[in-house]
């Protein structure tokens, strides 16, 4: 079981974390006002050293360079061993998952894997009896970080009764070994279906997973068992993720395709003035239902081809019924994959269709200009609230296979949305064809994780860190102020002193596991070809913040695919030194004032006309200065 720590006052890690929440909470209050500029205050930037796009990522995957093509495998290895589960009927997110490993060369006689998950932060009541703080001004230690559980995937062993492939856990003490043994070959023989409150031993899904995915790819030459072993693969992710996708879907229908007739629009009462005006080539599986719709005139079959010409109602009716069926749970992998096929199949001259392009910039226009119902509502993934920002989802970490070219922005969210809902499977099916799981290499996975934090009573609220910062000078008047009337306007100000809540997110803890002195799996990722994080979805800009002074502070080459708009309470894994900590606090301060600068010309009616200019910069494209936006 992971220990948790005190946190104090005078604890840098305590006091960068209240500085997030500042973050957080003048970003839910500017998005009251401008919801559709909160990308543009985000006053974070990107290095080009240290960010890895695979947005050049319409080409084939064989086609991009060595390195591009570790970090999308690393990247979806990360999505399919995230899981969510079920909390007061909302999904939260109960593993996701950061990951780092040594090579995926094919041939490799050892492939090092470490993983982290988040480790979630814990009310002051729940720190009776816990473990003190480690100390902050060491580096971290193995042992402060590494589970003393570690999986070795010998590729050679077996699993017995199941005539598979199967893995090793080097792990007494977790639970039982006979358990274990039940729970995989459950797995692969159908029978696993964890409930939803209560999920299985992390190591063992994780274990069941890497598993499927080496006997899927194994599987080849032998088409028949690999489509069955893919199925089995397929319900084992999906189902380990199925409260988090089905409220995503939930969420699409709300505001693609409302039933309500008082709905303000919705895509289910779109007219095409064209009927049958969309030409396109469906998949091998839609052949005998298109030929039924064709000889009752549905459709039109192009003749001498495999191609069809149908009216737009078409994809939408199609679309809809599938997130019907995800949404009311049946066949949810088989409902992915069709998903994900349809949205391929559907041609360009429908998304750049006049009926659709006006549907969707009415809804962009409508969702930007009116105040958000969850700006009220805390946006970190941990306190269950909806996803904060249209970049922020999974699809900004994970390659991308629907072609967007050419598509209005408005539309491109809809397609990334629906991208995102089915990555689950895309993952899977990626992952299976990648030759480095067919090899006969041996996968020790390291699962890391960072010890979770409390609040002892006592401390000091985000308000006194105000107070702090004005009586100090480290921030000006002006930033003062801003910060007083964003949290006046807070509800929860009223409730007097806050809890500590937030995370010690996943990817912050595998960047600090890597300065452990004492650590030979450290030792071995450093010196790895290609030192990258893969994630499911982009940093926080926090993380990004982070692993930016540990590249000037400690000359780490580690990169990372890129960070996203949201803020959220964060707080620093421990074992950070006091120079990296007082760097990052400086850093953060600094980048708080920009943001409230910026959003102070916003609050200037003069410049109002002028935003459709495109007066505010592109803050993820910014590498020059910013002193403009230093008042002190």
């Amino acid at each position: 079981m992971v220990m948790a720590t005190a946190l104090a006052e005078n604890d840098p890690r305590y006091r960068i974390w209240c500085l997030t929440v500042l973050f957080q909470l003048a970003q839910r209050y500017y998005n009251a006002r401008w919801a559709h500029l909160s990308s543009s205050l985000n006053p974070f930037t990107h290095s080009v050293t240290a960010f890895l796009s695979l947005d050049a990522a319409q080409a084939k995957f064989d086609t991009l360079p060595a390195d591009a093509q570790h970090l999308t495998i690393l990247n979806f290895l990360a999505l399919i061993l995230s899981r969510s589960q079920l909390s007061d009927g909302k999904a939260i997110q109960d593993q996701e998952v950061a990951i780092l490993a040594s090579d995926f060369t094919v041939g490799e006689n050892d492939v090092i894997v470490a993983m982290s998950e988040i480790a979630h932060t814990h009310p002051h009541e729940q720190g009776d009896g816990l473990v003190e703080e480690v100390d902050a001004a060491s580096l971290p230690s193995s042992d402060a970080y590494t589970e003393q559980n570690t999986i070795s995937r010998n590729t050679l062993a077996k699993l017995p009764n199941t005539g598979a492939e199967g893995p090793v856990i080097h792990d007494d003490k977790s639970q039982d070994s006979e358990n274990r043994r039940t729970y995989l070959s459950a797995c692969m023989t159908r029978t696993c279906c964890p409930d939803k409150r209560s999920l299985p031993y992390y190591p063992d899904y994780v274990n069941a997973v890497i598993d499927l995915v080496i006997r899927c790819a194994r599987l080849k030459e032998d088409p028949a068992a690999q489509t069955v072993a893919v199925q089995r693969l397929d319900e084992l992710v999906v189902h380990h993720q199925l409260p988090k996708i089905q409220l995503k879907t939930k969420q699409i229908l709300k505001r693609y395709f409302s039933e309500d007739e008082k709905a303000p629009r919705s895509l289910l009462r779109l007219k095409f003035p064209d009927p049958m005006a969309f030409e396109f080539s469906p998949p091998p599986a839609w052949d005998d239902p298109l030929k039924q719709m064709a000889s009752r005139g549905t459709v039109k079959a192009v003749p001498g081809t495999d191609r069809y010409v149908v009216d737009g109602c078409f994809f939408v009716t199609g679309i809809f019924n599938l997130l019907k069926r995800i949404s009311n749970g049946i066949n949810v992998p088989n409902s992915l994959l069709e998903l994900h096929a349809m949205m391929k199949t559907v041609p360009k001259n429908f998304w750049n269709s006049e009926t659709v392009m006006e549907f969707f910039v009415a809804d962009a226009m409508a969702r930007n200009m009116t105040v958000r119902k969850e700006a009220d509502v805390a946006r970190d993934s941990s306190d269950h609230g909806e996803e904060s920002d249209d970049e922020s989802d999974t699809y900004s970490a994970v390659r991308r296979d629907i072609d967007t070219g050419g598509v209005r922005d408005a539309v491109k969210v809809f397609m990334r949305q629906m991208e995102s809902l089915t990555a689950a499977t895309t993952a899977t099916h990626f992952l299976v064809r990648r030759p480095v799981f067919r090899s006969a290499v041996e996968f020790k996975i390291n699962i890391v994780q960072s010890q979770h934090s409390f609040l002892p009573l006592g401390d000091m609220d985000v308000d006194d860190m105000i107070a702090e910062m004005q009586s100090k000078n480290l921030l000006n008047e002006k930033t003062i102020t801003r910060l007083r009337d964003i949290r006046q306007d807070d509800r929860s100000a009223e409730n007097g002193r806050r809890d500590l809540s937030g995370s010690c997110y996943c990817e912050a803890t595998l960047m600090t596991s890597l300065l452990a002195r004492d650590s030979t799996v450290a030792a071995q990722l450093r010196s790895s070809k290609y030192l990258m994080i893969g994630v499911s979805k982009m940093c926080c800009p926090f993380c990004w913040e982070l692993l930016a002074i540990l590249r000037e502070t400690h000359g780490s080459k580690l990169i990372c695919p890129g960070f996203h708009n949201a803020f959220s309470p964060w707080i620093p894994p421990p074992g950070l030194s006091d120079d990296v900590l007082s760097n990052l606090e400086v850093a953060l301060r600094r980048k708080l004032q920009i943001m409230l600068a910026l959003a102070s010309e916003l609050d200037n009616e003069e410049m109002l006309p002028k935003l459709s200019d495109g007066i505010f910069r592109d803050w993820a494209g910014v590498t020059g200065n910013t002193d403009e936006y230093d008042e002190t």
